[in-house]
C-alpha cells in the first residue's frame, strides 16, 4: 500500500497522542471511517526553557489539566480535570467511575502549553497494573496544532507491568519496540527518560540506556511537541491492551516529578 495513503489512514483511526504503537495498527484493520476527534488546541509557543517540576501542585503557568473532551475511538474515557490529583508530593492521574463528554468513566491527562524540541525529557512514574490500561508519557504534536503528526513515547500497559513499550511516529506510523524492565513497574517509583537529537532517540530506564533507534525504519521526528501524561483505558482494542473490565474500585498512576532538560540542538 502506499505509504502516505497508509499515514491518512492511521491518522484518521488513531485517538490524539497516547503514542498507541500497534495499536493504530489494529485500529486501521477494523475500521476505515475517521474516528479522530482533537483535543482543543491551545495557544502555545517553542519553549527551550529547562525545568524540574516536583508536581507537588499544580503550576497553571507551565501545565494544563485536560476536562471536556475525549480522544475518539480506541479510548473508553473522557478527559475530567477532577481525575488529576495533587497529593502528599506528587499527581496521581485515576481513571474511575463518572461521566465524561462521550463515556461513562473519565481519566486524567496533564499537558504542557508549550512545545519542547529536542533534548531529554524524563519522569519518575507507578504505572497502574490492570488489564486495558495504559500508563503513558510522550512527547505530541500533530493536526490540532497545525503540524505533521510527530510523537515520541514511553508506556507501560497495566496488562503486564513488567514490561515498557517504546515507540515514535512519523505522519502517524509507528515504530514500536518492546522492553523486558526487570522488575514491576507497578510495585514502585521508577526514571523513564527519553533523550530526543535530530539523529537518534534514546530511552533509559533508571539512568541505564535501553534502546535506542537511529531512524532505520523511518526518518526521527523532528518537529517540537507538547510533554502529555496520562492514563486511560482501551477500547475495541483487547490485542494490545487487553481485556478491560471495570473493578469497581480506581486505578491510578502517580508521577512524583518531570524534568526536561533541552540540547543544544533545541537552539
Amino acid at each position: 500500500a502506499n505509504p502516505m495513503f497508509i499515514a491518512m489512514r492511521l491518522r484518521d483511526a488513531c485517538p490524539v497522542g497516547g503514542g498507541i504503537g500497534a495499536a493504530c495498527t489494529a485500529l486501521l484493520l477494523i475500521t476505515c471511517g475517521s474516528a479522530f476527534t482533537p483535543a482543543p488546541a491551545m495557544a502555545g509557543t517553542v519553549s527551550r526553557e529547562a525545568f524540574f517540576d516536583e508536581l507537588d501542585r499544580h503550576d497553571h503557568t507551565r501545565w494544563e489539566i485536560s476536562h471536556g473532551w475525549s480522544n475518539g475511538r480506541g479510548y473508553g474515557c473522557s478527559w475530567r480535570a477532577d481525575r488529576v490529583i495533587f497529593d502528599d508530593g506528587r499527581m496521581d492521574l485515576v481513571l474511575d467511575e463518572g461521566r465524561g463528554r462521550d463515556h461513562d468513566l473519565s481519566c486524567g491527562e496533564y499537558r504542557t502549553h508549550d512545545s519542547y524540541g529536542y533534548g531529554r525529557f524524563e519522569v519518575s512514574m507507578k504505572a497502574a497494573r490492570g488489564s486495558g490500561i495504559v500508563n503513558a508519557f510522550f512527547i505530541y504534536t500533530g493536526p490540532p496544532f497545525g503540524d505533521p503528526w510527530h510523537e515520541t513515547t514511553i508506556e507501560i500497559l497495566g496488562r503486564d507491568t513488567t514490561q515498557v513499550q517504546f515507540t515514535y511516529f512519523i505522519d502517524g506510523v509507528p515504530t514500536s519496540t518492546t522492553i523486558d524492565l526487570g522488575f514491576d513497574a507497578a510495585e514502585g517509583f521508577h526514571t523513564y527518560a527519553i533523550d530526543w537529537q535530530p539523529d537518534s532517540i534514546s530511552w533509559y530506564i533508571d539512568s541505564k540506556l535501553a534502546h535506542v533507534d537511529e531512524g532505520g525504519a523511518q526518518p526521527i521526528p523532528s518537529t517540537p511537541g507538547r510533554i502529555f501524561a496520562h492514563v486511560w483505558n482501551g477500547e475495541g482494542l483487547e490485542d494490545w491492551t487487553g481485556d478491560f473490565q471495570w473493578s469497581g474500585e480506581p486505578y491510578g498512576v502517580a508521577y512524583d516529578w518531570i524534568r526536561y532538560t533541552p540540547s543544544p540542538a533545541a537552539e
